[in-house]
């Protein structure tokens, strides 16, 4: 009939934000409370007065909204959560999200999800062109953006698999962002910026993993403290830890243009610096220090590094003053010298060498080596250069020696992105899917029972630009991405268990199992189960003791069936009906507590406590019914297990 106003006592500009949680309404924004009642932000209206949540942070707050039994809020420049006793901000996986602004930034739930969106969101310094939508999922905000893509005329080139994920680096033209250029990481459903908090004017030329994390080179400048926001120096290199990047010792001595990694030991090429002219340094990580091992001609953007048991081996190119290509060469440390195992006059760059069951090998786009016709792909064989059977028929431009014994090399020809396989007999083409020309692959990786192609694949409709990403299954099941994850929950408090096939698996069922049984959602108050396309989500509301347990989710897939791994639900608090002070035995101040409700009787009623907890039937009402089972707990006294 008529707007009235909710309590008093509430001072500051405005409200901007309203949700339930707990079942009382939650005010925040620019607020605060006065005399006895004094509080910043974040206001709770519980029938009869507002009061604070202790909320101590400066700054106002925008949003506010209630998910899986804890509350969250969203600040300038941060998410936080309520968990009843603390608040604890939201480290978004790998500092992918920074909020820009946040007058246009959104936080609600949506399909069991908490969903972040609006145009305040980016990666790093970077702001998007678009609107950007996160999810939280697992206490980290992921990316709702589509993979990677790429300019017309460009390729990523550089990747590795670290902590289970795939990274990759290269000129993004959108991913989880719309960054321009830098690292992408995807876990099996979503890619994700990785590479906010790297200062640096472009993309890494170079990304490998090793023991103590993944490293990248490149031009980068410093990375970003996110407790302080400043910039830390280091010089064209980085280490990722799993959750943000770091300066590797104290950077180093020039501009670095590709990398390699020995077991352990990063190797790296680099300018050297005032050198005329123009001549290569490869410098070697000792532990503790880098340490030069040497000088070579040519320039170092396009010298490509493999090592292996001590070996170094570098292939690279001459140019004259104005940079014109006059010879190519390959050289080779054993641990004392360099010697060259190739230098010739030639117009054409080499692209890579590598190591396959102790071999080296080198690609590219040639004919001849030597004087030897060597069609773009050819082995040492410890006196000269040798072709591979009859030549793959195209361009190679990457090799990975693969862990089934073969060893596979991806490239292009006109007709666009070609793989292929060597047994030791013969050349078998890969079908990496169609492709079309302009196309190709600069990178081949195994993962997860992959194989994981890198380069750039124009996409059929629309032909726009192309995308970075191609995966065949070589056989293997399908394979689990995310992976339920066990918790502690409040019993008469909500959670959500889920798992999810990665991307590409067709899925035709999913059980969830509780102890080895199966979850009968239809026989189980508050018990969901929901499955869209690979995600299954099990959802348990109002929880009690009998919900705690061990739980898995088996899927049934064209590629067989797959189990996730096994997540523990504890459930905290006492379970027990009557025990409405939650002290483990039902007795005189229950007995207050419920007949105060009883007299109330509707759980509606603004002068019922909120929860409405003496309501034991769930019928809203508090009456007798619920008075029968309160006499059997209050007779009973102590509570059960």
């Amino acid at each position: 009939m008529q707007w009235q106003t909710i309590g008093a006592g509430l001072r500051g500009v405005e409200a901007r934000g309203l949700t339930i949680f707990d079942g009382r309404l939650v005010a925040v924004g620019n607020l605060s409370g006065s005399g006895s009642r004094d509080f910043q932000h974040v206001a709770m209206w519980d029938g009869r007065e507002w009061a604070g949540l202790a909320y101590g942070d400066a700054g106002d707050l925008y949003h506010a909204a209630a998910h899986d039994d804890a509350l969250y809020v969203a600040q300038r420049g941060s998410l936080r959560k309520w968990d009843r006793q603390h608040w604890t901000k939201v480290e978004p996986a790998g500092s992918f999200f920074r909020f820009q602004t946040t007058s246009n930034t959104s936080l609600t739930p949506f399909a069991g999800d908490l969903v972040l969106c609006g145009s305040g969101l980016a990666a790093g310094p970077f702001v998007p062109s678009g609107l950007s939508v996160a999810r939280l999922l697992d206490g980290n905000l992921r990316s709702l953006a589509r993979g990677p893509r790429v300019a017309n005329l460009q390729a990523i080139s550089c990747g590795a698999i670290h902590q289970g994920k795939l990274f990759a680096a290269g000129p993004f033209s959108a991913i989880a962002g719309f960054r321009l250029t830098g690292i992408g990481a995807w876990d099996g459903v979503t890619w994700e910026s990785a590479d906010a908090d790297l200062v640096g004017a472009s993309w890494p030329l170079g990304l490998e993993a090793f023991s103590g994390g993944l490293l990248a080179v490149g031009d980068i400048s410093g990375v970003i403290d996110p407790a302080t926001g400043a910039t830390v120096a280091t010089k064209g290199i980085a280490r990722w830890d799993g959750v943000r990047w770091h300066p590797f010792d104290a950077g180093l001595s020039a501009a670095p243009k590709s990398l390699a990694v020995d077991g352990d030991t990063p190797v790296v090429a680099v300018d050297v610096q005032g050198a005329s002219p123009v001549r290569t340094a490869i410098m070697r990580w000792s532990g503790d220090q880098w340490t030069s091992i040497g000088e070579l001609p040519g320039q170092a953007f396009d010298t490509s590094i493999a090592a292996q048991n001590g070996v170094i081996v570098v292939a690279g190119s001459r140019r004259d003053a104005s940079l014109l290509q006059t010879a190519n060469y390959v050289a080779q440390w054993n641990g004392q010298h360099w010697t060259y195992l190739l230098d010739e006059p030639s117009t054409w760059t080499f692209r890579r060498v590598g190591f396959h069951a102790g071999d080296l090998y080198l690609m590219g786009s040639f004919a001849t080596l030597g004087g030897v016709t060597t069609q773009s792909f050819a082995r040492w064989n410890g006196a000269s250069w040798e072709p591979v059977g009859d030549g793959p028929g195209f361009s190679v431009f990457c090799l990975l020696s693969a862990s089934n014994g073969r060893l596979l090399i991806g490239g292009s020809n006109s007709a666009g992105a070609r793989a292929a396989s060597w047994d030791g007999e013969r050349w078998t083409d890969l079908n990496i899917g169609e492709v079309l020309p302009g196309s190709g692959v600069f990178r081949l990786m195994e993962h997860r029972g992959e194989l994981v192609a890198l380069g750039r694949f124009p996409e059929l409709f629309p032909a726009t630009e192309p995308l970075a990403v191609r995966r065949v299954n070589t056989g293997n099941d399908a394979w689990i991405a995310w992976q339920p994850k066990g918790m502690e929950i409040v019993c008469g408090g909500s959670t959500t268990l889920r798992a999810r096939v990665a991307n590409g698996y067709v899925v035709a069922s999913a059980t969830w199992f509780r102890n080895g049984v199966p979850v009968d959602a239809d026989r189980v108050a508050g018990v969901r189960v929901e499955l869209d396309g690979g995600h299954a989500v099990l959802r348990l509301d109002d929880v009690s003791s009998d919900v705690a347990g061990t739980y898995r989710c088996v899927f049934e897939t064209a590629c067989g069936v797959v189990e996730s791994e096994p997540a523990v639900v504890a459930v905290t608090g006492v379970c027990c009906p009557g025990d409405l002070t939650l002290d483990g035995v039902v007795d005189d101040a229950d007995f207050l507590s419920f007949a105060q409700a009883y007299f109330t009787m509707t759980c509606e009623s603004a002068k019922m406590r909120p929860g409405c907890a003496a309501d034991l039937d769930g019928d809203a009402v508090v009456g007798d019914t619920d008075f029968e089972v309160f006499a059997l707990a209050y007779d009973a006294f102590v509570c059960p297990g």
